[in-house]
């Protein structure tokens, strides 16, 4: 009898609690409506939010776009108006070469022979019109087109460096060609590189004027084809060419290069030279 007076006593208060709860509960949802549509109104802006972030992205990509497409035009502008300057244009260092680069190179180097050369080059398009261009039948022209492997990494050490070559063909472009190699120019822009250290990658000692490039890669032609003796020929380039019978001294190339002997005029005990700053 008393285990059953506890057991309805515990019934009750279990009945007075889920009572209580229920109250509490429906008073609470009373008194959320207010907060509940805040909540949704929340919902909707953040949405809309993100619907216009997306919005702003899509622009900001669509902006890029065109920037990229100005600038392209600006380069071919800026190439166009240096092909039809003179040999004094200026074309900046680092400019990658191009179909009307690549043809004032080619007409120079047609300007400077006089026989029936055989022109071997990479693979580069352009070099076709080009020679077509300022050789015409006067030429023999090959090309050599080597594929390399990709090179992973950023490393100053592999930045300006090829893969490694995984195939090569030769392929005639016109005229008869006997072998198409690359081998000599290849060796003379070692030699340059190695000699003249204004072409020395990731360095400041690159020219600072155009002036001054000139000047060096002028004195650096005349110092090796008058001045030095090959390895192979035992004898300098102009010697073998015939245009020189001795070996220069550094004296005669300043000597050559700097003109007529100028008297000038004498100040004390110094004699002074007028220079030609025109």
């Amino acid at each position: 009898m008393k285990h059953s007076k506890m057991l309805g006593a515990a019934i009750t208060m279990a009945a007075i609690i889920t009572a209580s709860h229920d109250m509490t509960a429906s008073r609470a949802m009373a008194a959320d409506p207010a907060s509940a549509a805040a909540a949704d109104e929340i919902s909707d802006l953040q949405a809309e939010n993100d619907a216009l972030k997306g919005q702003v992205e899509g622009l900001a990509r669509d902006l890029q776009v065109l920037r990229d497409a100005v600038q392209q035009n600006q380069q071919a502008v800026a190439d166009v108006k240096a092909s039809s300057e003179g040999s004094n244009s200026i074309i900046r260092s680092g400019r990658k070469r191009n179909a009307p680069t690549t043809q004032r190179f080619v007409n120079d180097l047609s300007a400077r022979i006089v026989n029936a050369p055989q022109i071997s080059s990479d693979g580069f398009e352009p070099y076709v019109v080009a020679v077509e261009n300022a050789f015409g039948a006067r030429a023999r022209y090959g090309q050599i087109v080597k594929s390399y492997s990709a090179v992973g990494g950023k490393q100053a050490a592999r930045r300006y460096s090829p893969g490694h070559i995984v195939s090569v063909s030769e392929r005639p472009v016109f005229g008869r060609v006997d072998k198409i190699p690359t081998s000599l120019v290849e060796r003379q822009n070692l030699t340059l590189r190695m000699q003249q250290r204004r072409f020395t990658r990731l360095t400041n000692g690159f020219s600072k004027k155009l002036e001054n490039h000139k000047a060096a890669v002028s004195l650096y032609v005349g110092h090796y084809n008058y001045c030095r003796v090959h390895e192979s020929l035992r004898i300098t380039p102009a010697m073998a060419l015939g245009v020189s019978d001795h070996i220069w001294e550094i004296g005669e190339l300043i000597e050559a290069a700097a003109g007529p002997e100028q008297t000038g005029h004498q100040v004390g005990r110094f004699r002074v030279i007028d220079g030609d700053l025109n």
